[in-house]
């Protein structure tokens, strides 16, 4: 009777002294064993990482000591390419036998042969060779169909098929860079060869990056990285059970808690936005004689001829003090669609709110002061009793062309005039301890506009 040694994998260091020297990757067999002869049959199950070596030996005599397994290498042509040995332990009774490898690297061609051993004599089979396939067969990227930042789904191709493993973690490095993915994602439960994350949080009109990655027996795999933008943030009506929808953020903002633009009363473009300057501002009137372009300033105000108490629109009939136009006072108290930046900037229905409506916003909803999300942005959370709710910052103003308050307290504009001073005009002012729908401001101070919409 014979008997099969099982040795384990680990053992490897030791089998090297009856297998193939280091560095060769032909076998140099000893005298051939009269009764035993090994026959490499070839590799199957063959993945990125992994493969099933066959082997079968003819056996005449069954007597002493049989151990059966398999060596291999890599086929790189190197002269210092070193031989591994294998084990096996699944022996079948016509003495078919097999062998599993489990670390293999991706991509590479490995030359193996089986070999038998009988009473410390060695029978080689043949050399024969197998190429693992490329790592994108076990876990590939896939697009992302639609990017939101409330919440992108990432979602990973992960093919186990002929994958020997003890323990894996899959998930997703993300970041705002190719060469930053330094943000971890675990992976939801693999369906159809396929997991995903779902990612939130994010900015709108940003890229981001992206990479799979799978970690079998601690070793880690990456997928191809891709990228996806997020959509461009739109201004939209938040229903609020009120007289008029309230939008989601300010006029000219890139996200709802961003600050968006200033505006002095009446004026349907801010001095500075984005791409403009002190030396270029936004004023379409700025040529206009006798003007001085000092930034948020009587002297540059539309409406009037370079001084408060000299308006020229907007002015109630009984205020003529402060009217310095053709005629007597227009007596306009709430501004004209054509002055509307929120009207003239967003077209529909979309314009600035009045007086009474920032009264019924105040009085109607539930003001909850906030740090929004983290973001370092303060201010107040606005819920209606339906449950939906905007966010207003703490987004200070510009005065001349400094801005100031910014995150301690936000001014936000109204349509209407303050008809007893028609130099100002109403405002809604907030603070962590205050809130005001009936403040008031000069005209040609910069504050932002939250709209509304019917």
């Amino acid at each position: 009777m014979f008997r099969l040694s099982k040795i384990s994998f680990f053992a490897a260091a030791v089998l090297l002294l009856f297998a193939c020297s280091p560095g060769k990757i032909d076998p140099e067999p000893g005298p051939e064993p009269e009764d035993v002869r090994s026959i490499t049959v070839g590799a199957e199950s063959i993945s990125a990482v992994g493969a099933v070596m066959k082997g079968k030996a003819e056996i005449n005599t069954e007597s002493g000591s049989v151990m059966f397994g398999f060596q291999y290498c890599t086929l790189d042509g190197s002269t210092t390419s070193p031989v591994l040995t294998v084990l096996s332990n699944d022996v079948d009774k016509n003495y078919n036998y097999s062998a599993s490898l489990s670390s293999l690297e991706p991509n590479t061609t490995y030359k193996f042969w089986s070999f038998v051993r009988q009473n410390g004599k060695d029978s080689y089979g043949e050399p024969k060779e197998f190429t693992t396939k490329d790592i994108s067969s076990v876990i590939s990227t896939l697009e992302v169909s639609a990017a939101s930042v409330d919440g992108t789904t990432l979602k990973a191709g992960l093919d186990l098929t002929d994958v020997q493993f003890s323990n894996i973690k899959y998930g997703f490095c993300w970041g705002n860079s190719e060469s930053s993915l330094n943000k971890r994602l675990d992976g939801s439960e693999i369906t159809q060869n396929t997991y995903s994350a779902l990612l939130g949080g994010l900015l709108y009109n940003t890229k981001y990056f992206f990479r799979p990655y799978v970690t079998l027996d601690d070793r880690k795999f990456y997928g191809e990285v891709k990228d996806f933008t997020t959509e461009v943030f739109k201004i939209s009506a938040v229903d609020l059970g009120l007289s008029v929808k309230w939008a989601n953020a300010n006029l000219g903002a890139n996200y709802p808690d961003d600050y968006g633009d200033y505006y002095a009363y009446g004026e349907t473009e801010p001095y500075y936005a984005e791409g403009h300057s002190q030396d270029n501002p936004c004023k379409d009137w700025r040529a206009m004689e006798g003007r001085t372009i000092t930034g948020y300033d009587w002297k540059s105000y539309k409406w009037t001829n370079l001084e408060w108490n000299k308006l020229t629109k907007y002015c109630p009939a009984d205020q003529a003090e402060f009217w310095d136009g053709e005629g007597g006072p227009d007596d306009k108290t709430v501004l004209d669609a054509e002055d509307d930046a929120a009207a003239v900037k967003l077209g529909g229905k979309w314009r600035m709110p009045t007086y009474e409506e920032w009264e019924e916003l105040f009085k109607k909803c539930s003001w909850t002061w906030v740090n929004y999300y983290g973001s370092g942005k303060s201010g107040y959370v606005i819920e209606s009793s339906n449950g939906n709710s905007i966010f207003l910052p703490t987004s200070g103003s510009r005065n001349l062309t400094t801005l100031s308050f910014l995150k301690a307290e936000g001014v936000y504009r109204s349509s209407s005039l303050r008809v007893i001073d028609p130099s100002t005009a109403h405002t809604m002012r907030i603070k962590s301890d205050i809130r005001e729908y009936n403040n008031d401001d000069s005209r040609y101070i910069g504050y932002p506009i939250r709209p509304v919409t019917e």
